[in-house]
């Protein structure tokens, strides 16, 4: 009977012992926290972009038709020296506006904070406007003054650049300068119209038609800022000044008799020939874009 106490009392104490143990309080332990590895800037990379574009197209208009082939060609001296020439010169300035939208590309590469890359875009532009350009001219000797008028659309159809990129980077941050080359397509659409009291007394005579496209090279320079939003894609505002630099749109006038008289073959009673003449105009066009975009990195 002894025996049998003693084993129990011990099955007893270490019952106890052991759910003692299992109550006691244990040490805390903090759980691990997963921290995203820091994202790298460095690959290639491809998006889309929509904006808006306002600048100013700086145009030097000149009408001219001499009217004798043997007479000097350039408008002023001609006029200088009393000649019979038509001549008609100003300048206007026009303000093109609008949305624009395109598509970007470019590689980066990220040195710790610091990072350098090149990006390319082609952007469509629906940047335009109309305008009526007016100015007297004269045709020299003793004919009276007169006055051209020429409505037209110009427009910004189509740009794209090529650049460089430096910038500041912090964790999915990042703001950047960039310049580099532009390029782009200019179109100037018209007519002009000239009244006088000599050669065409009363009437509004048809001078010219003119529709040109040209492209042209020049530069831009800018700045940006860009947000990772997850592993793949970012979204972007950047600005851009452009530069185009001088585009040249030519246009044939009708034929212009000595004294101003348009279509005709010759001058009444005179016998001088009638020449066609030359619409010069040249445009100094540079832009202002303002555009959202978003990136996709492989």
């Amino acid at each position: 009977m002894r025996k049998l106490v003693i084993a129990a009392s011990i099955i007893l104490f270490s019952a106890t012992s052991v759910g003692a143990a299992d109550l006691a309080p244990r040490p805390y332990t903090k759980a691990p926290v997963m921290v995203d590895p820091a994202f790298s800037w460095t690959g290639f990379y491809v998006g889309g972009n929509v904006g808006y574009g306002w600048g100013d197209a700086s145009n030097d208009w000149n009408f001219f038709a001499q009217n004798s082939a043997t007479l000097s060609t350039d408008c002023f001296s001609a006029i200088g020296g009393g000649l019979n020439a038509f001549c008609a010169s100003g300048s206007d300035k026009n303000i093109l506006s609008g949305v624009i939208g395109g598509l970007q590309a470019g590689y980066n590469w990220q040195s710790g904070s610091f990072l350098a890359g090149l990006a390319t875009d082609v952007q469509y532009s629906g940047q335009r406007s109309n305008q009526v350009f007016t100015t007297n001219f004269s045709t020299g000797g003793t004919n009276p003054p007169g006055t051209v008028l020429a409505p037209y659309t110009e427009k910004l159809t189509w740009l794209g650049t090529l650049r460089g990129k430096i910038g500041l980077t912090s964790d999915r941050w990042l703001a950047y300068a960039t310049g580099g080359l532009a390029y782009g397509n200019v179109e100037i659409n018209g007519s002009a119209t000239a009244t006088s009291n000599g050669g065409c007394p009363g009437a509004i005579c048809p001078l010219a038609n003119f529709s040109n496209k040209v492209a042209n090279l020049g530069w831009t320079v800018g700045g940006g800022v860009e947000r990772v939003i997850d592993s793949h894609w970012s979204v972007m505002a950047e600005y851009l000044f452009v530069d185009l630099g001088s585009i040249t749109s030519n246009a044939t006038t009708n034929s212009i008799g000595g004294g101003f008289g348009f279509g005709n073959s010759t001058r009444a009673g005179a016998g001088i020939p009638a020449f066609q003449g030359t619409a010069t105009i040249n445009s100094r066009v540079t832009d202002n874009i303002v555009r959202l975009g978003i990136n996709y990195k492989p």
